[in-house]
């Protein structure tokens, strides 16, 4: 079991898939892990969840495989306050509580 601020600990079961991707689940089936990524792509992709929503405070709940390119979600929803939600290579886009409100072309 774990715990993070917010949330109430849960058991949790961590799988590997036929391809070597690390898998976090609930006792639902959900993805789920409160103490880090819920998925480790054997690309690198890693990705936070919180009972199947993706959900990350303190960070990106997406960062690919590159490290640079990487998305916040809070609740299921893109958001990030004062800063890029999504940054890829060329773009840098706005959200807040998944709402869009602009690109910036790099």
């Amino acid at each position: 079991m774990a715990s993070n601020k917010g949330f109430s600990a849960v058991m949790v079961r961590k799988t590997i898939d036929e391809s070597g991707n690390i898998l976090y689940f609930n006792e639902k089936g959900q993805y789920h892990r409160e103490d880090g990524p819920a998925i480790q792509n054997i690309n690198g992709d890693v990705k936070y969840f919180i009972n199947d929503t993706l959900h990350r405070v303190g960070g990106p709940a997406i960062t690919h495989c590159n490290g640079k390119e990487k998305e916040w979600w809070k609740n299921n929803k893109r958001h990030r306050l004062n800063a890029g939600a999504v940054i890829y290579k060329n773009i840098i886009q706005y959200y807040e509580f998944g709402i869009y409100i602009k690109t910036i072309r790099r």
